[in-house]
């Protein structure tokens, strides 16, 4: 166990390589949504009434890392969206997204970019930023300039919602690591044996999870005014944080 503000062992820039090769195989990542391993039909119905709540007005969303676009299609049917941008490395996703969300009356705008390099960008404003399962393969220092970059985007009343794997307090990486592999091993019952053994390789490789407290506490200092969980998985091993510019909103 390790104190977990320590830096874990990670290197100076997240390995966008190793992530583009695991997902370029992007049918492997279609069958562990299916079997809602990830968790998505729970986080996705969260989103869904989220903003039906909190956006009612109306919003732009950023959505970093939106593989096919599956699920957040029947999201933003229910919502007042005016400008839908798609983020992802992989063009076998992208091109799902384009179809799967083409029914939608909104702007839209697909980019086939790094999310890291993408937030960075000042012609971007937007209510929501949605981040699912990418923060994590950044390095620390990374993770807290993405932070930053995130809260710039933002217009004044908005909020970024990150769904990541999140260790638990005082669990240094190897720790969770081997938490995830031994459920992945023991629920994952759909994937072969080569199938498990890719998804297992990708974690050891690419997965940088910190704990909610260290997420937090990154997102006070950048100036986000509150920092919230929304959801937490039976296992412990996936949150989903709200991280809001708006002090006194409720949840």
């Amino acid at each position: 166990m390790t104190d977990p503000d320590k830096h874990p062992p990670s290197p100076k820039r997240e390995n966008t390589a190793a992530v583009k090769r695991f997902f370029a195989n992007w049918r492997l990542y279609q069958k562990i949504m299916t079997h809602n391993y990830l968790y998505h039909r729970e986080v996705y119905g969260l989103l869904q009434k989220f903003l039906a709540q909190k956006f009612a007005q109306g919003l732009s969303l950023l959505d970093l890392g939106c593989g096919d676009g599956s699920f957040m299609a029947p999201v933003l049917e229910t919502s007042r969206i005016k400008h839908y941008y798609g983020v992802d490395l992989a063009p076998e996703a992208l091109a799902w997204a384009r179809h799967n969300l083409a029914p939608l009356a909104c702007e839209q705008t697909f980019m086939q970019q790094d999310f890291f390099t993408v937030v960075q960008d000042p012609g971007i404003s937007v209510e929501v930023i949605w981040v699912g399962l990418s923060v994590h393969h950044l390095p620390r220092a990374q993770k807290k300039r993405f932070l930053e970059f995130c809260f710039k985007r933002l217009t004044a009343d908005g909020c970024l919602l990150a769904f990541e794997p999140t260790a638990a307090p005082d669990e240094d990486r190897e720790s969770y690591i081997e938490r995830w592999c031994r459920r992945c091993q023991t629920k994952w019952t759909a994937l072969s044996a080569r199938e498990q053994q890719e998804a297992q390789e990708h974690v050891r490789e690419s997965d940088f999870p910190e704990s909610a407290s260290t997420m937090e506490k990154m997102g006070r200092e950048v100036g986000f005014s509150k920092v919230r969980p929304l959801f937490t998985d039976p296992d412990n091993l996936y949150c989903c944080l709200c991280f809001d510019k708006q002090a006194g909103r409720e949840y």
